[in-house]
């Protein structure tokens, strides 16, 4: 009982005590406590929202070296998005534009970042790059790191070889690893090469990873036209 008294005798003071002491009291013993419930109530509401409004990703594109002039972001959320995502509230795809790297066809005048390295070597070491546009000396370049997936198994023999008869296939050596956008009406329009054969540059596409392939393999038909 004595602890219980005590207790009420603490309130009986503080229930009596002027503002500032009442102040005193509750920053000293329960002020802390209110901050740090706080906190943990907000992180629980960020970490729901997220959960509940993040998307799902089911592509990424990645155009190297390649500025967009304005219309390839609108043609594929218009058309590519709305005919192949079943749920395009809750599903995307992810396009890189605007990623200068150093290659054999750059020089010093492009404007280099590293954050643009590091993101494009990010999404090749996890597996996230599906499909990487951009001049044939860098996709040969990754193609020799074995950064880019042979096209023996991305296509069957039948499709791969609509690609070779058309003249379209570029080989590694003896191994076939990307093919030839440069008739892109779609690529030519909306996206300017910065390299140094930007005139007379081949464009070519190469597969990253198999993990989301049949997607990736519509977004190549998609941008061949």
């Amino acid at each position: 009982m004595a602890l219980m008294d005590e207790f009420k005798e603490e309130r009986e003071k503080i229930k009596n005590a002027s503002p500032e002491k009442k102040w005193k009291y509750f920053k000293d013993y329960y002020l802390k406590w209110v901050i740090a419930i706080g906190i943990i109530i907000l992180v629980l509401i960020i970490f729901t929202v997220d959960m509940l409004t993040k998307k799902e990703n089911m592509l990424t594109v990645c155009f190297v070296n390649m500025a967009d002039r304005g219309g390839l972001r609108t043609d594929i959320e218009d058309v590519f998005m709305e005919q192949y995502l079943e749920n395009p509230k809750k599903q995307e795809i992810t396009i890189e534009t605007g990623m200068y790297l150093k290659s054999a066809d750059t020089d010093n005048s492009m404007a280099y970042n590293f954050q643009h390295e590091q993101r494009f070597s990010m999404l090749l070491m996890a597996g996230e790059l599906d499909l990487n546009i951009t001049e044939e000396s860098f996709i040969l370049d990754l193609a020799k790191q074995e950064y880019v997936v042979p096209l023996a198994q991305v296509f069957t023999e039948e499709e791969l070889k609509v690609y070779e008869d058309q003249g379209r296939v570029i080989c590694l050596g003896d191994v076939p690893v990307a093919i030839d956008m440069s008739g892109s009406a779609l690529i030519k329009e909306n996206l300017e090469y910065k390299g140094k054969s930007a005139e007379n540059a081949t464009i070519c596409a190469a597969f990253s990873s198999l993990k989301r392939l049949e997607m990736a393999k519509k977004m190549l038909k998609f941008l061949d036209k």
